[in-house]
């Protein structure tokens, strides 16, 4: 599993996230060396080494932060109403480089936007020189050579259209497109062999658009020849592959789909999202047909892909569970969370994990899952981190219901239970969500073992209108209140109370139904058509 793991550390996403994460903790060099490598890994997305520089200024380091900025400018980050006002970017404001660098944002930003207006107007020599004095700013954007290279093609300006497109590839830009690019210049240069060379090479980095590839006036020179059909073939076959895999995969036939599925890995190349989607079918076939080994081989390779990693991880643990290996399921099943997984409803109900429900580790996992559901709505990366943060809101304004909300959860979950239950009653008392701050101090008595003060707790929390008895009856904080017999007495009195106020709501509807069949009936004089509608 750590090889599986280790394996998406070339994920730019997963970088990103991690980026993210790290800034929102405070942790501002970690963070900003996942974005540079985000970065190095997306090099044509100059947002990452923007966000990297901000981190780098929020640590302290000043001229790394200037050197970051200006990468970020060299690869095209153009925001220059963005920059000056960046909270992150204050420590720069005051030097002469970021006052430079601003400046440069500004005229790359006009730059480019006065080539994009000519290039809408089909001016190709005016967009060929806008994008080309933009690129004079910014000379590591992919993107700004690659629209040179169109500019430059559309112009007849061939040999600095081919020199464009291979910069473009060169920095980034993405290699199917820059070769099929490279493949017309060389077809309107009458250079037949290198066009399929190049063709060539685009379809096996990925270019799938047949669309433009039987359509494209730049390869007409190419019609005639025999391995033009060819290369239209090669990349009309996954196509057509796919369909008849999604059709055998809609109507069951698993064995037939996990064949098709394998066919259309070889085909599609590595890096290409198509390629991850064809392992998740394979494996998803394979489940189907009852093979968990190699359904969980495919799920990991459809992790290594590209595939998402929690749901991934998800399906080997359901894997391991219907295969017996319960250890490993478990085991599958908290790596899944720590990737991001937190469906606790689907795994509390998912037939696949039956094997492992009833395991102490499976508790765990589940509260882990729940966890990090909660923690991503309050934004923190952790219950330390949570504590600390709505404890420091607290002391700037002790009126902050929803800080001592937060501040409870935290000092919960990381066994503070006493000090929890004391702020969930100062957030009743705030009168900020009394009915769950309440039903939260019932929580905290009961994991103390305080079952008489918990059930007092509870009967405020539903006259504050907490309601939910189900959810009652099922979390794991009142434990020690399940088989209470006044615990019991009290969900079944509230249960009854709703279940005779559902029935004099439904009274009511059918009162108002008849009310509205008589206004049909007026109706029905003036127009029997309405009244067909009606019945």
């Amino acid at each position: 599993m750590g090889l599986l793991l280790a394996s998406r550390g070339d994920d730019a996403g997963l970088h990103s996230d991690m980026g993210m994460m790290l800034y929102e903790a405070e942790e501002y060099a970690a963070a900003a060396e996942h974005f540079m490598e985000a970065g190095a890994l997306e090099r044509e997305d100059a947002d990452h080494v923007y966000n990297a520089a901000c981190c780098l200024a929020l640590a302290g380091e000043k001229d790394a932060a200037l050197e970051t900025l200006a990468r970020a400018v060299a690869l095209g980050y153009a925001d220059s109403d963005h920059a000056p006002e960046d909270d992150d970017l204050e420590s720069l404001r005051g030097s002469a480089d970021f006052r430079e660098l601003v400046t440069r944002m500004g005229d790359l930003e006009d730059m480019w936007g006065s080539a994009e207006k000519a290039m809408a107007e089909e001016a190709w020599g005016d967009a060929a020189r806008g994008y080309g004095s933009a690129a004079s700013l910014a000379p590591e954007c992919a993107e700004l050579q690659h629209m040179l290279g169109y500019c430059l093609i559309m112009n007849g300006d061939l040999d600095a259209a081919g020199r464009a497109f291979e910069a473009a590839m060169g920095m980034g830009f993405d290699e199917g497109i820059c070769r099929y690019n490279l493949a017309c210049v060389a077809a309107k240069r009458g250079e037949t062999e290198r066009a399929f060379e190049m063709l060539a090479g685009s379809v096996e980095a990925g270019f799938a658009d047949h669309e433009l590839l039987r359509e494209d006036p730049d390869l007409e020179s190419l019609h005639g020849d025999s391995r033009f059909a060819e290369v239209v073939r090669t990349v009309t076959a996954p196509m057509k592959l796919r369909r008849e895999l999604d059709m055998a995969m809609e109507f069951g036939e698993f064995e037939s789909a996990a064949d098709k599925a394998a066919a259309l890995i070889d085909m599609t190349p590595k890096g290409e999202w198509e390629r991850a989607s064809a392992y998740n079918q394979l494996a998803t076939a394979l489940f189907m047909s009852g093979d968990y080994r190699g359904a969980e081989r495919a799920f990991g390779a459809a992790a290594e892909a590209g595939q998402s990693l929690e749901n991934s991880l998800y399906n080997i643990a359901c894997c391991r569970s219907l295969r017996g290996d319960t250890e490993g399921a478990l085991e599958y099943l908290g790596a899944a969370v720590e990737a991001g997984y937190s469906d606790t409803a689907h795994m509390q109900t998912d037939g696949d994990l039956a094997a492992v429900r009833g395991e102490a580790g499976f508790e765990r996992v589940s509260q882990m899952a729940a966890d990090r559901e909660i923690l991503e709505g309050f934004a923190a990366p952790s219950w330390e981190y949570l504590a600390e943060r709505s404890g420091g809101q607290i002391e700037a304004n002790p009126r902050d219901g929803l800080a001592h909300l937060q501040l409870g959860w935290a000092l919960l979950r990381t066994g503070r239970t006493e000090e929890a239950m004391r702020t969930f009653e100062r957030q009743a008392e705030l009168d900020f969500m009394p009915g769950i701050a309440s039903y939260n101090v019932a929580c905290c008595h009961a994991i103390m073992g305080n079952e008489t003060r918990a059930i007092a707790a509870i009967e405020k929390a539903i006259d504050y209108g907490f309601d939910d008895a189900g959810f009652m009856r099922e979390d794991p904080d009142l434990a020690n209140l399940h088989g209470d017999s006044r615990f019991e007495s009290l969900l079944a009195a509230h249960e009854h109370v709703h279940d005779e106020a559902d029935h004099d709501h439904e009274d009511w509807d059918e009162d108002e139904d008849d009310d509205w069949d008589d206004d049909d009936d007026e109706d029905d004089d003036e127009d029997d058509d309405e009244d067909d509608d009606d019945d």
